[in-house]
């Protein structure tokens, strides 16, 4: 068998040669034997290319940000508690007697729906589960709101004091978590923007310090990152990375076209159907326009940062972009090659982050990978889906580096197995 450029039967021969004109007992000789034998199937079996069992790494993102998940009653169950000490206090007021109404209307209720539910709620969801008290606030005004509108006018209430300890309590809370979650949302901001050039990590990398749920704190990074692409952007020069060669997604496709016709229409029938429905209901009108305008803001940002953010080829990473919200990197060491032909793989097997209209390829990888999908939600794939516009030269790329990899790891299997069989070969010599 060749191995590295040397007959490894031969060695062994050689070597065994050698250990006979040794003078040990014949046990010691035996194991020393046995123990080279070992090594050369290990070394066969490294050369052949089959990978040693290696533990799993730890995910870079396994709760390492402010607020952990320590046991935490399910959301639905708090929520559902709540809701049953609302409908007792509606149901006690709506069963109480007139004459004691008042009383009920304006200092039980009150106090349940402003003190006893938000303690509730803090108890079982925000101490449990590490959460910042500024997410109590909005059950006590909540609970304010409820309290005021079944309340008797002209009569003494606990709802003033109530109002003024709220202001209070809003007040001091506020002045201690504000700057401890700005300090805390600066630090995963500026980490992620030293490892990526893509506004939604900054953003991501910030809000996954502050926010408990990896879905919410991925709607809150895509909605910082909508408005940046659509204000903050337009000063920015587009600057590739050091090592990068990037490949755009947005021209063969007419992303940014067909966007830019989305949005003029949408706006000529935002302005149709405000004046239509606005002969019915005023605000119902204002509230449709105010929804049609976002919605195309967020086409509109879309199609900047598609424009603005390619996809980025390095030389041992790829780095897969969509648009303003959706964002994957992979190592080349996880790369097993680029083809054109669909792996007829299961639907959530494969990310699919082409563009419609565009030529399709796809990036089949070693072992499935965890990827982060655009909900915020964490599945396992096997191949991701892109369009780039330079089909054939990306192809390439990426099929140039699974091959450096493949060679580097190769080379660093026969380099491992050439020192195996050194050792065991000085260490029959040396007996």
């Amino acid at each position: 068998m060749v191995f590295n450029g040397f007959r490894v039967e031969i060695r062994r021969k050689e070597s065994c040669r050698k250990a006979s004109n040794v003078q040990m007992p014949r046990n010691q000789s035996a194991s020393l034997v046995g123990r080279y034998m070992a090594a050369q199937s290990i070394a066969a079996i490294l050369a052949e290319g089959i990978p040693m069992p290696t533990k799993d790494p730890v995910p870079a993102d396994s709760s390492e940000g402010l607020f952990r998940h320590r046991n935490g009653i399910p959301a639905v169950a708090v929520v559902s508690v709540c809701a049953v000490m609302y409908l007792v206090d509606m149901s006690v007021l709506a069963s109480v007697p007139e004459t004691d109404i008042s009383f009920a209307a304006n200092f039980a209720v009150p106090f349940d729906l402003m003190v006893c539910v938000p303690l509730v709620f803090y108890v079982l969801f925000v101490r449990r589960r590490g959460i910042t008290p500024i997410a109590v606030l909005p059950v006590i005004y909540a609970g304010g709101a409820v309290s005021a509108a079944v309340a008797i006018p002209n009569a003494p209430s606990l709802l003033p004091v109530l109002l003024a300890s709220a202001f209070v309590v809003d007040i001091a809370v506020l002045a201690r978590e504000v700057p401890r979650l700005a300090k805390m949302f600066r630090k995963g901001y500026l980490a992620r923007k030293e490892e990526s050039a893509q506004p939604i990590e900054w953003y991501l990398g910030g809000f996954k310090e502050v926010v408990p749920s990896k879905a919410a704190a991925r709607a809150a990074a895509m909605e910082t990152a909508m408005w940046y692409w659509l204000a903050a952007s337009w000063r920015q020069t587009t600057e590739t990375p050091k090592g990068c060669t990037p490949f755009t997604y947005h021209k063969e496709c007419g992303l940014v076209a067909l966007s830019c016709a989305i949005v003029a229409l949408g706006l000529t029938e935002t302005v149709v159907v405000h004046l239509a429905v606005s002969r019915i209901s005023a605000p119902a009108a204002f509230a449709l326009s105010a929804l049609s305008l976002y919605t195309l803001a967020w086409i509109a940002a879309n199609a900047r940062a598609a424009a603005k953010s390619p996809i980025l080829v390095r030389e041992d990473s790829v780095t897969a972009v969509w648009g303003a919200f959706f964002c994957v990197h992979v190592e080349g060491g996880r790369i097993e090659r680029a083809t054109l032909t669909d792996p007829r793989l299961h639907k959530n097997e494969v990310l699919d982050m082409s563009s419609l209209g565009g030529s399709p390829c796809w990036v089949i990888l070693r072992e499935p990978m965890e990827a982060e999908t655009f909900l915020g939600t964490e599945r396992r794939v096997k191949a991701i889906k892109l369009s780039p516009d330079r089909l054939q030269e990306f192809m390439e790329c990426v099929n140039k580096i699974a091959a450096a990899k493949r060679q580097t790891a190769q080379d660093s299997q026969v380099r491992h197995a050439t020192r195996c069989i050194h050792y065991t070969s000085n260490q029959i010599e040396n007996a």
